[in-house]
């Protein structure tokens, strides 16, 4: 076993005697990147990278004043995917101005620096208390790593790229499981609320493209016609114990409540819609993430979401309002409006949906919740598959660039 000494560095502890620790900025230039608009994108040329958790690109541009090259590195600055450094892989790229990248990278491996982000992300990428979170490229330039010889940094990135990969694949097809399975849901919900659970059944053409044939005994009507918008703006400050729910809190397109606070904890003052148990509560924002719940208690909801009453079946109306029909509608209503999609009232009440009997209903809602437990306990467990292995690639990813796994 080689000997250890401690690093001095909180985050990396212990690591080989013969090992060296530095700061970020002696390998390399790093600065902000460049100002890029929607409008500057074509559609080929020089790839852009964003502030994304993925690799996925912004767009092309045709000319960039921040050239980089293969092996550069660019930093997520802004937003929920700060720290997500990306590995360029194009011989030229550029990256917009929510970046930092790292370019004439010398003195290690770039594919080392790349591990070291990963491995360290949590304590190099803590962001001030700005409204917005971001990192500066100062900060990114004093953040500690240790390292070895080059020789031993080319064989651990070269490990790393195999152990990865392999993990990688395996998170990859968890994943494919899951957006199957999310599909095949979305089948079930928009096939179970257009035609029934009963495949003989007479069926009409319900004279809407999106609906097209509907049973027979059915009532083809506009969504006003079976609902009540029942807007109630309160004073936040009258009900500060209250759960307070956003269109954040809501996950979209499964009808589950993701996260929320009290009144007070969230800190809201502007005044929000006073809702009950068993309401319907529905986003009018971005409404094309289907963000949809019951409402599992009393509470207040953001003045941007809809408390809806039925005398119909609830569960019924909220799966109808998941189903393909009901959002492609929503989509033709809101096309035009790109910076901030919101869908009013009377669009919201024009759309046209395939009414079955109150027994129907509550047979086809109990067959639904019953077939989307049984595929979200499936993605569920996915979930955690995928969780585990991640924990595990970054578990591993630490211990070999700290040098406290050998090989």
């Amino acid at each position: 076993m080689r000997e250890m000494r401690d690093s001095g560095v909180f985050y990396i502890g212990y690591i080989p005697a013969s090992w060296s620790v530095a700061k970020y900025k002696y390998f390399s230039q790093s600065r902000m990147g460049e100002t890029i608009l929607t409008t500057d994108l074509v559609e080929n040329g020089i790839p852009v990278y964003s502030a994304t958790n993925d690799n996925t690109l912004f767009g092309y541009v045709a000319d960039a004043s921040v050239v980089l090259k293969q092996g550069d590195l660019v930093v997520p600055a802004r937003g929920n995917s700060i720290g997500f450094m990306k590995f360029v892989e194009h011989s030229k790229a550029t990256c917009t101005q929510t970046t930092i990248c790292s370019y004439n990278i010398h003195g290690i491996e770039n594919k080392y620096l790349y591990y070291c982000s990963y491995a360290f992300k949590e304590d190099w990428y803590k962001y001030d208390g700005s409204a917005i979170p971001q990192v500066t490229v100062e900060a990114l330039k004093n953040n500690f790593l240790s390292y070895p010889p080059l020789h031993e940094q080319k064989t651990i990135s070269e490990y790393l790229d195999c152990k990865c990969s392999q993990i990688d694949s395996v998170v990859s097809k968890q994943m494919e499981q899951i957006e199957r399975l999310r599909e095949y849901k979305r089948s079930l919900i928009a096939e179970t609320v257009t035609k029934g659970l009963y495949p003989n059944v007479e069926m009409k053409d319900s004279g809407n493209s999106f609906l097209g044939s509907v049973p027979a005994h059915w009532e083809v009507l506009k969504f006003g016609h079976c609902i009540d918008v029942k807007s109630n703006l309160v004073n936040p400050n009258d009900y500060s114990d209250y759960p307070q729910i956003s269109p954040e809190s809501i996950e979209k397109g499964t009808a589950r409540i993701r996260n929320y606070q009290s009144v007070d904890e969230s800190g809201v003052i502007s005044w929000n819609h006073l809702f009950f148990k068993g309401q319907i509560i529905y986003s009018k924002i971005r409404p094309l993430l289907d963000k949809v719940i019951i409402a599992p208690f009393d509470g207040l909801c953001s003045a941007d979401m809809y408390p809806i009453e039925t005398n119909n079946d609830a569960l019924f109306i909220m799966y109808l309002m998941l189903s393909n029909s009901f959002h492609s509608q929503v989509a033709l209503v809101t096309e035009n409006r790109v910076k901030m999609p919101k869908i009013n009232q009377n669009e919201l009440s024009s759309i046209i949906v395939a009414l079955p009997p109150i027994d129907e209903q509550r047979e086809i809602s109990g067959f639904l919740s019953r077939k989307c437990y049984e595929i979200d306990s499936d993605i569920a467990q996915r979930i955690i598959v995928i969780e585990k292995y991640e924990e595990l690639k970054k578990s591993l990813i630490y211990e070999v660039v700290t040098g406290k796994k050998e090989v």
